[in-house]
Formats: C-alpha cells, sequence, structure tokens
C-alpha cells in the first residue's frame, strides 16, 4: 500500500457505469467522519441531482495555493467515470532541484 493512502487507490476498472467511487483527504475525513472510517460510507454532489459514490479512499491534505493555508475538506472523483469532464486537474508531488527554484527550473 502507498503510505500516502488509506483504502485503495482509483483503478482502470472504475469506469462509467461502474460502481461509482470517490476518494477524500485527511481534513475531510476529519471533519465528516471524525470517529469512523469513510471506506465504505457514501457521498453525493451534482448540479443535477446528487451521485452516490462509495469512499474507497483517503489521501493526505494537500496545499492549493498559499502553503500557509489551512487544509480544506476534498474529495476526487474517478476521472473514467465522467465521460465528458469539464475540467481536470492534476496534482503533481515533484522533488525540488539543487538550486531551490522550482522542479525544471535552470536558475
Amino acid at each position: 500500500m502507498n503510505p500516502g493512502y488509506n483504502g485503495r487507490n482509483f483503478k482502470e476498472r472504475d469506469t462509467a457505469g461502474a460502481r461509482e467511487v470517490a476518494m477524500v483527504n485527511e481534513t475531510f475525513q476529519r471533519r465528516f467522519f471524525p470517529h469512523e472510517s469513510p471506506l465504505g460510507r457514501h457521498i453525493g454532489w451534482g448540479d443535477s441531482g446528487p451521485t452516490n459514490k462509495e469512499i474507497v479512499g483517503v489521501v493526505k491534505d494537500i496545499k492549493q495555493g498559499d502553503l500557509k493555508e489551512k487544509p480544506k475538506p476534498w474529495t476526487f472523483a474517478a476521472t473514467l467515470q465522467n465521460p465528458a469532464p469539464g475540467a481536470v486537474t492534476f496534482y503533481l508531488r515533484t522533488a525540488r532541484n539543487g538550486a531551490g527554484g522550482p522542479a525544471g527550473s535552470t536558475t
């Protein structure tokens, strides 16, 4: 198991037509499931009515934008389960280069 996960990651079988799944971050778990595991529980959201996604994994918190901000509750849906996503964001963890600048920086 990846040390950044509790539960499982998204799999190739998590496609349109399969049971809908989601992952949540640690802050989501602390806020909505403070005394129990969220794994196997169901959540939903959507403009055209709620979805019914099973929580299959918990990931570590991330910072989005300001590194000083407190982590916010996040949910993550399997991209392959949405045949026409409006937008997709990818988060990558990289090692900082020796110069102290952003990864890939030449300064």
